[in-house]
């Protein structure tokens, strides 16, 4: 099970992988954000797209208070990454970077709501598994996210 955690700490965790995962973007020019970045023609803008997805995610279970969300969570993770690259590929970066902002910006706010009690008691959402950790499960798809996928970008960013 998941340590507690602290709304405080929390937010700030948010906040400073965040500004982070920004800094990084910050470095490339979006006409270079549709050159390969990865193995299987992903683009960082693909990568923008995945992350901003799962973050739209957290905002349906923030609003809601219930553990559910797309029908790509009945997927196994390599499949549903599978299709929301597919969904978003021929998207423009602009577009794509925007969704991105629009969806951290509404995502904060329902974060704030939050008590300490409910990041660490999924007895407050319903159909969230008893022994689940709502603030794991949302770190998961924001903060955490986006550290796991920092390294790859900046592995891009020095080979480019």
């Amino acid at each position: 099970m998941a340590q507690k955690m602290e709304k405080a700490e929390f937010l700030a965790e948010i906040d400073q992988a965040y500004a982070d995962w920004q800094a990084l973007l910050a470095q490339i020019p979006p006409d270079e954000m549709s050159a390969p970045l990865m193995e299987g023609g992903w683009r960082l803008k693909d990568v923008i797209a995945h992350i901003t997805f799962y973050e739209r995610e957290m905002i349906g279970v923030l609003q809601t208070r219930t553990l559910k969300g797309s029908e790509l969570w009945e997927l196994p993770n390599d499949e549903r990454n599978a299709v929301i690259y597919a969904t978003y590929k021929a998207d423009p970066v602009e577009q794509i970077l925007a969704d991105a902002a629009e969806t951290h910006a509404a995502l904060i706010p329902l974060l704030v709501t939050l008590t300490d009690e409910e990041l660490n008691d999924a007895s407050h959402f319903a159909a969230m598994p008893a022994d689940w950790v709502p603030w794991d499960l949302i770190a998961g798809n924001t903060f955490q996210h986006y550290r796991d996928h920092i390294p790859e970008v900046q592995t891009w960013l020095t080979n480019r």
